[in-house]
């Protein structure tokens, strides 16, 4: 429990009306999407920062009172990380400022509570381009994608968030401010805080690299009768040295929900949709466009269907955003996880998944980015239903087996949180999960930054054995 002192301290900070410490308040914050499951946690105060020096503020003062901090942004995080058993939520939703793009150094410049559709917006409008686009980005924050290292459908030629971050400022666990990358110190920390889900510091501004829009693009969709024929199809497309922007796909299930709810127009009967796009000169694109549809028309299209205009592409690429709110429709709850295989395993794993959701009694979803292997698995639950989480408990862990069965990852963009922390030596093994400890320890010495996330909490240690140590130290700010 907080205690009034450290609540009295924290207003101060951020004004009254803007830390919440009533249940009927502290109850909204109990969950990020990951809550679909049934998971709720309760903080013991949810505070609104709206600068870095506000939020060096709250954190000099939970350093004072020994009080954990949980950064949150729109809470859209899948793998339970944005909430809190007690301590603090730091809501970094009212940073929400967003500067001029710099055309001519190519950057734009953003609080951690701006939502990614923005940087889009303007990126656009200034006739540059933004490439990281989770499937969130409408609701999701800039924060929160750095902090993740999100990644979406254009990951596959452009990369991830953090290919795209030329500076942070980030506030340290004692409320000290430090600037890193661009004009700044210490460069080389950029991929490290960057998917640190906030073990580390807390993410507050973001200087983000931009580069020129494509002069042409190209959008194809097509359906196969299963997942088989999909990854032919994407197999033949890089035989023929074609790198698209994005590979999309959902497999069967997906399109059953999405025509259940009408959500978009599913040829009937389709066991795999595959969206492909292309993005470059007029020239290459007009080349690759014809090659894909080449490779998919080779791989058995039952339909095939070319995009000739910006709002046709837009229709093509709904199908693909709208599955998550058609599976949500569907049923009331769901575990959707993000995991990572090599692509000539993909059809692999969805079969699996299927026969796992069998065996567990549940219903399956798969969809996601078949170009770089990053599939999100989706177990269908009702929460309300006894036994429905447990099942699906089970049912990860068989997911997740076979995934490193397969030389795979446990998640390529959703991250950690407490949804996979179990798993996470399993990947890694031990000596490195002991360097993350190690990281964590010369970061954060007394714990506080979302404790419990990301890194497996170390075994008990014997009498007499000093953990306080640390190869690394924690003044690299001075």
């Amino acid at each position: 429990m907080l205690s009034r002192a450290a609540v009295r301290d924290l207003e101060r900070q951020v004004g009254v009306p803007h830390v919440y410490t009533r249940p009927a308040d502290l109850a909204a914050y109990a969950y990020d999407a990951y809550g679909a499951s049934g998971l709720r946690r309760v903080a013991d105060a949810v505070v609104f920062p709206e600068s870095t020096d506000e939020v060096s503020g709250v954190l000099a003062v939970c350093a004072a009172h020994g009080v954990a901090v949980v950064p949150r942004g729109a809470g859209t995080g899948y793998a339970g990380g944005a909430t809190s058993d007690g301590g603090v939520i730091l809501n970094l939703s009212l940073m929400t400022r967003l500067s001029a793009v710099d055309v001519e150094a190519q950057r734009i410049a953003a609080q951690a509570g701006v939502v990614t559709a923005q940087v889009h917006a303007r990126a656009s409008a200034a006739g540059l381009y933004y490439p990281p686009d989770p499937g969130s980005s409408t609701t999701s924050t800039i924060g929160g994608n750095v902090a993740c290292n999100a990644a979406g459908p254009h990951t596959l030629r452009y990369g991830t968030t953090t290919d795209f971050v030329a500076g942070l400022t980030v506030v340290l666990a004692d409320g000290r401010i430090a600037r890193v990358g661009e004009g700044a110190e210490a460069p080389q920390l950029l991929p490290l805080l960057c998917g640190s889900e906030g073990t580390l510091a807390i993410i507050t501004e973001v200087v983000l690299r931009l580069i020129m829009s494509p002069g042409a693009r190209g959008t194809l969709a097509a359906t196969f009768d299963d997942m088989e024929a999909a990854a032919a199809a994407v197999a033949a497309i890089s035989e023929a040295a074609i790198v698209p922007a994005a590979l999309e796909f959902l497999d069967r299930a997906a399109l059953d929900a999405i025509a259940a709810t009408e959500a978009g127009d599913v040829a009937p009967g389709a066991g795999a949709l595959l969206i492909v796009e292309v993005e470059g000169t007029a020239e290459d694109v007009e080349a690759h466009t014809d090659g894909v549809r080449e490779a998919l028309a080779g791989a058995g299209a039952r339909a095939l269907e070319h995009a000739t205009s910006a709002d046709e592409a837009a229709r093509l690429w709904r199908l693909r955003k709208s599955v998550s709110a058609a599976v949500a429709k569907v049923q009331i709850g769901k575990v959707n996880e993000d995991v990572v295989v090599p692509r000539d395993r993909v059809a692999e794993l969805v079969s699996r998944s299927r026969q796992i959701g069998v065996v567990n009694g549940l219903p399956v979803v798969n969809f996601g980015h078949l170009g770089d292997g990053n599939i999100h698995t989706t177990f269908l639950i009702d929460p309300r239903v006894s036994g429905d989480r447990l099942r699906a408990a089970a049912a990860v862990e068989q997911l997740f087996d076979t995934v490193l069965m397969m030389g795979g990852s446990l998640s390529g963009e959703h991250g950690v949180g407490t949804a996979k922390l179990a798993f996470v030596e399993r990947q890694l093994g031990e000596a490195q999960v002991a360097l993350m400890r190690r990281i964590k320890l010369a970061f954060d010495p007394a714990g506080i930054l979302n404790p419990g996330k990301k890194i497996p909490s170390p075994p008990p240690v014997s009498a007499g054995v000093d953990v306080r140590r640390s190869a690394l130290e924690p003044s690299a700010f001075g």
